[in-house]
């Protein structure tokens, strides 16, 4: 029994050492697998401080634009003008040969009109006159559309024509009329029959432009004749 006792003690420390053993060596060769990746490192570490970086390349500087020196004020008045030629224009003298006369009011003006009285019969029959270049000594009234007087139509013609040096009307254009193609071929007729004093420029009679506006109204109706139209 005591010798069974023994065995199993000797055995257990045997078995013990055994596996203390094999600890000890697998801490060993551990510590070997370790050792050259901490060497690497030491290595690469030491590599790293030893080598710096390359520094960085210089900036490009822009070159900065030059200056521009600006004028002085002495430089700048001392400038001579440039001195221009200046156009010589020689205008013609025009000489006008067309006179604006007044506007009448209505149609009533009596015939056989002469010297001074001109200018009052035109305004005792409702007519203006203006301008002393035109003066009539003659005139005829126009007489009224027969069919626009049926019809109650009043308007007014503007002519415009020329006065002979000796007094006479020809030339005789429509400026403007209202209403068209109504009263225009009274109005023609009756002016076509107008006299003017002469118009003397240096002694001599010249011609001369004039216009002249005839309004009818249906008040005037019966004291002027009635044009057959």
């Amino acid at each position: 029994m005591k010798w069974r006792w023994l065995a199993g003690v000797s055995g257990a420390a045997l078995v013990t050492l055994s596996l203390f053993w094999l600890m000890q060596s697998l801490l060993h060769t551990d510590d070997l697998a370790l050792a050259p990746p901490a060497a690497a490192a030491e290595l690469l570490l030491a590599r790293v401080v030893t080598e710096p970086p390359p520094p960085p390349p210089p900036p490009i500087r822009e070159k900065a634009p030059e200056a521009l020196t600006p004028l002085r004020p002495e430089a700048m008045a001392t400038a001579a003008p440039v001195a221009l030629p200046s156009p010589e224009l020689t205008l013609p003298t025009l000489e006008s040969n067309f006179v604006v006369t007044g506007k009448p009011q209505t149609v009533g003006v009596s015939a056989g009109v002469a010297g001074a009285n001109a200018l009052a019969a035109f305004s005792a029959g409702g007519q203006s006159f203006s301008g002393a270049e035109l003066v009539p000594v003659s005139s005829a009234r126009p007489k009224f559309p027969r069919s626009a007087a049926e019809r109650g139509i009043e308007g007014w013609v503007e002519l415009i024509f020329v006065v002979t040096g000796s007094g006479r009307v020809e030339n005789i254009r429509i400026l403007d009329a209202s209403p068209r193609g109504v009263f225009e071929d009274a109005a023609v007729s009756a002016l076509q029959n107008w006299l003017y004093a002469p118009y003397y420029v240096n002694g001599q009679p010249v011609a001369r432009e004039g216009t002249q506006l005839f309004r009818f109204r249906s008040e005037d109706i019966q004291d002027i004749y009635l044009w057959n139209d």
